[in-house]
């Protein structure tokens, strides 16, 4: 049986993780909506568990969305 129970914050960020994992991983590109809905998940992440450290990501993730936006 596993350690963690069902909605431990570890499996949770899994979840929202693989979204755009596959992909990244076997070097295939992603769509830019499914990044926007990544980075959405991901901020709701933070939000819920209050995890400070993924201000950064985040932010770099937002930049990069509106750097493909203007292109």
């Amino acid at each position: 049986m596993c350690a963690m129970k069902p909605g431990h914050p570890a499996d949770l960020l899994d979840d929202v993780l693989s979204m755009i994992g596959w992909d990244v991983f076997a070097g295939r590109p992603v769509e830019l909506d499914r990044i926007k809905e990544w980075a959405k998940a991901l901020k709701a992440f933070k939000a819920e568990f209050k995890i400070k450290e993924l201000a950064a990501p985040i932010k770099h993730v937002t930049e990069y969305i509106k750097e493909q936006e203007q292109s």
